[in-house]
């Protein structure tokens, strides 16, 4: 029989994750400003190439160091539908903003960049959603799981104390226990 491997979250790393990445929010915040900001052309040509290119791999690594050290693979269970979301969603987002940011350089390559400047935009507005639709997930899934909750789990838990509390689904498998 084979065992399935599903990822469950390890919210101590992922809150810590999400604190100690300064830059990389500073960029988000950025990102929305602009967005919400009234539509600036010159603000586009001169900064959305480099701001782009930034958030992409700040957003790599953010979630490459999530998917690592938050979402931890374990064995016989089945995935909850919020970490499968999330993960989804690392994924699209990173593409999202790739092609964003080779679409803005090739236009400001190509010279045709100031022609294109108001679709560059609405597609930052668009990317910073995503964005902020993943953070409001994964925050609603910390919230979830208060850290008293967490706190009452020790080493010595076992497998039916984490699912009665929400951590994990069961799934049929040749194991008992993690």
């Amino acid at each position: 029989m084979t065992i399935q491997i599903a990822k469950i979250v390890n919210y101590a790393f992922l809150q810590e994750l999400k604190e100690e990445n300064t830059p990389l929010w500073e960029d988000v915040l950025l990102l929305g400003a602009y967005g919400q900001e009234p539509f600036s052309g010159d603000w586009i040509e001169q900064n959305a190439g480099m701001l782009l290119r930034r958030l992409r791999d700040r957003l790599s690594g953010q979630f490459r160091m999530e998917e690592t050290l938050a979402y931890i693979p374990v064995e016989g269970i089945t995935q909850s539908q919020g970490v499968t979301n999330a993960l989804n969603q690392h994924l699209q987002i990173l593409l999202h903003c790739i092609a964003l940011s080779e679409k803005c350089d090739d236009f400001e390559y190509s010279g045709k960049l100031h022609r294109e400047t108001y679709e560059i935009w609405k597609e930052m507005r668009a990317l910073y959603d995503e964005i902020m639709e993943h953070e409001s997930l994964e925050r609603r899934m910390l919230n979830l799981f208060s850290h008293s909750e967490v706190d009452a789990l020790d080493a010595d838990s076992s497998f039916d104390d984490c699912r009665k509390r929400g951590f994990v689904n069961r799934q049929s498998s040749t194991r008992d226990g993690w």
